[in-house]
């Protein structure tokens, strides 16, 4: 398994759109990447990676390097892997 490391300071704003850093996948469930935004809480370090266009969404995090693995390690269809 390969991790992704960002450090949360990366991320701009309390949620980006469009937001991809190298290495993140598509959404398991529609395939698409430009759907997916990363939610960072304002006040805590929590993060979540959720698909707008099916609402799936990871368990919130404790670092964005967290939520891009957990994200990442999804399950996914056997040709998108």
């Amino acid at each position: 398994m390969k991790k992704i490391t960002i450090e949360l300071d990366e991320i701009p704003s309390v949620f980006t759109v469009n937001f991809n850093p190298k290495g993140l996948k598509p959404c398991p469930i529609c395939g698409l990447i430009d759907n997916l935004f990363i939610f960072k809480g304002k006040y805590s370090k929590h993060v979540r990676i959720v698909c707008s266009k099916c609402e799936i969404s990871t368990l919130s995090q404790n670092s964005i390097a967290d939520a891009l693995n957990h994200w990442n390690n999804l399950p996914r269809k056997e040709n998108e892997e």
